[in-house]
């Protein structure tokens, strides 16, 4: 397990901020889901396949990121949460292989209930499963953080060849389709409450330091008083390894971190090195083409000032 699963895994173990997350996404803020509201629940899935002649077994162990049981209005629903940093192209048959393990699970539990209690008869009996059972429904949601768009296939039939086949045979297949949470472009993050709004936020920002400057800004109080894992769940998947290494710098004796001011310094060197950088690029561009390029035409291709450029003329005659 990667080091940006464990920090994910931990960030949404917190109930509030899964109750945050599926009210902000699924009810516009509404506080529909409460904290209390959710149960632990296993997260790994074993799938067990009887192999030719009874001998051996093909097991496959699938562990999902973040699984909870909602207790909502007398029912229950079991959640699961998939955390992603690149696009997945075959994400449907992977969600539907999950859920289907999990009602095979589920189906399989009930049925082992039924044989301790020698209650199925006839066509119940063969089942496993009565009338009257039921199985606990399962959502599955992508959190996907990548910075480019989620260009895979959200439903199974896109991952279908159908050319060439009868639109009557093409009703008979069924569609399974997912949920894709796009972190980076989702645009309603205020329906959110809890710090997964400034997680949002950052990445939202994170390729454009002046933007990520100003939202810094304007929430500088939440900013200058961060939960570690919430500044962890930043840097990791804002793949920022300047971030991890201010963290220690501004950390405070109680734990939290002041992100502005990490934020400050991370763009101050950026800029520097930024800078140092266009004033190498200024020189070859100087030594190749000294007699038809401009010195306004330097600074602007090499975003430096026309003082750097006098600066390098000067050095170069010298």
């Amino acid at each position: 397990m990667s080091d940006r699963d464990i920090i994910s895994i931990n960030y949404f173990e917190d109930k509030e901020r899964f109750a945050d997350l599926l009210n902000g996404y699924l009810f516009e803020g509404r506080q529909i889901i409460q904290p209390d509201d959710f149960r632990e629940a296993d997260s790994g899935v074993l799938r067990i396949q009887k192999m030719p002649g009874g001998q051996d077994k093909n097991i496959q162990a699938m562990i999902r990121d973040v699984v909870k049981y909602l207790h909502l209005h007398m029912k229950v629903m079991l959640i699961v949460l998939q955390n992603q940093t690149n696009v997945h192209y075959a994400m449907p048959v992977r969600i539907m292989n999950e859920e289907a393990t999990g009602y095979h699970r589920q189906w399989r539990e009930i049925a082992a209930k039924h044989k301790r209690k020698k209650d199925l008869r006839s066509d119940e009996f063969l089942s496993g499963f009565s009338r009257e059972d039921r199985l606990t429904a399962i959502v599955s949601l992508v959190l996907y953080f990548g910075e480019k768009p989620w260009d895979g296939p959200v439903t199974l039939r896109e991952m279908l060849n159908l050319d060439g086949i009868p639109g009557e045979l093409r009703e008979l297949v069924a569609d399974y389709p997912i949920h894709v949470l796009e972190v980076r472009r989702y645009r309603n993050i205020h329906y959110f409450h809890t710090d997964l709004q400034l997680v949002f936020g950052f990445l939202q920002n994170a390729e454009n330091k002046e933007n990520l400057r100003e939202y810094v800004s304007q929430h500088r109080q939440e900013f200058e008083n961060l939960p570690q894992d919430t500044y962890d769940m930043i840097e990791i998947m804002s793949d920022s390894g300047k971030l991890q290494t201010l963290k220690q710098k501004y950390q405070t004796h109680g734990g939290e971190i002041n992100m502005c001011k990490a934020i400050d310094d991370m763009i101050e060197d950026g800029r520097k090195e930024g800078h140092k950088e266009g004033i190498q690029l200024a020189k070859r561009v100087f030594r190749l083409n000294a007699q038809n390029t401009s010195v306004d035409d330097i600074a602007r291709q090499c975003d430096i000032t026309v003082e750097n450029v006098l600066e390098i003329l000067d050095d170069s005659v010298a």
